[in-house]
């Protein structure tokens, strides 16, 4: 039987009118883990359905509140919807285009229209699979770590082959989805971890260094486990380092940085500078202040 390969969809993107639209092509997948992408601490997650049958939707949420509610606690609870709302994370059974998720708050620029996830296959371990991209994880296939026996060997001409025949990706997707491995300074990553739900079956012929995994993991790993209670259970939002962490992720010196500004500084900011450049003839501030309210 054929596997429908997991198909990460991170845009990258600020606006959803920026996504593409070739046809047949999901949005490009940058795989690149950043603590932008995860969810804030202490929240509850509003999950909504696009469409299945109750046996489909009871059965999604069983495996959540099986396999993850248990972990995460209060810190990050999922409030499942019972009609057709705008969820953060929504969920589809479309039975064309594979199981697939946007990672972590990427969810957040996608039309409210629109899935964030879809589900062909409704085993445990692939719905918690998806969801763990929507909470921000990334395959361990692309895990940065030097111990991963995956960085630089991959046999890219097989690859290639093999998930154009299978999957009818072209040559970038493919590549999105195995050989663009996220800068270590803006990941956060362990030490590669072979049992992690997280990764995929790797054939033999895929890497040249003859590395290959035979087994589907159907469970969370010990790793995996440790890395959901770091991200959402032992996370403190005022900690200094915490904050710290934030900045490196997002390419950025901790030292120098500094902090961010909350939102009404921001605003006094820029509508300072705004009038400043408006008494120069230089911009229209009244275009700008009703802009800004629009």
């Amino acid at each position: 039987m054929s596997h429908t390969f997991c198909r990460v969809d991170d845009t990258g993107l600020k606006n959803p009118k920026d996504l593409p639209t070739v046809e047949g092509e999901a949005p490009r997948a940058y795989a690149v883990a950043m603590t932008s992408t995860l969810w804030d601490c202490r929240q509850s997650l509003k999950v909504s359905f696009m469409g299945g049958s109750a046996k489909q939707r009871a059965t999604v949420q069983n495996a959540v509140s099986t396999h993850l509610e248990p972990i995460l606690g209060d810190s990050l609870r999922f409030d499942f919807l019972t009609g057709p709302g705008a969820g953060d994370i929504r969920v589809a059974f479309k039975s064309k285009g594979g199981n697939w998720s946007y990672i972590g708050t990427e969810a957040n620029v996608i039309r409210k229209g629109e899935e964030t996830m879809n589900l062909v296959d409704l085993d445990d371990h692939v719905i918690v699979h998806e969801f763990m991209h929507a909470l921000g994880f990334l395959h361990e296939h692309l895990n940065p770590s030097e111990t991963s026996p995956f960085v630089g060997n991959w046999n890219k001409k097989k690859v290639e082959g093999f998930f154009k025949k299978s999957q009818g990706w072209n040559s970038r997707v493919v590549a999105d989805q195995f050989f663009n491995i996220p800068d270590p300074s803006e990941s956060i990553y362990s030490d590669f971890d072979p049992d992690s739900i997280m990764l995929y079956r790797i054939q033999p012929g895929f890497t040249v260094n003859g590395y290959s995994h035979d087994k589907t993991n159907k469970t969370l790993s010990e790793t995996d486990k440790y890395y959901l209670q770091e991200l959402y259970v032992n996370r403190d939002c005022a900690d200094a380092a915490a904050a710290r962490l934030s900045l490196r992720k997002r390419g950025r010196s901790p030292a120098a940085a500094g902090p961010y500004p909350d939102l009404s500084t921001r605003n006094a900011i820029i509508l300072v500078v705004m009038i400043f450049l408006g008494t120069l003839g230089i911009i229209g501030v009244g275009h700008y202040i009703v802009k800004s309210h629009t």
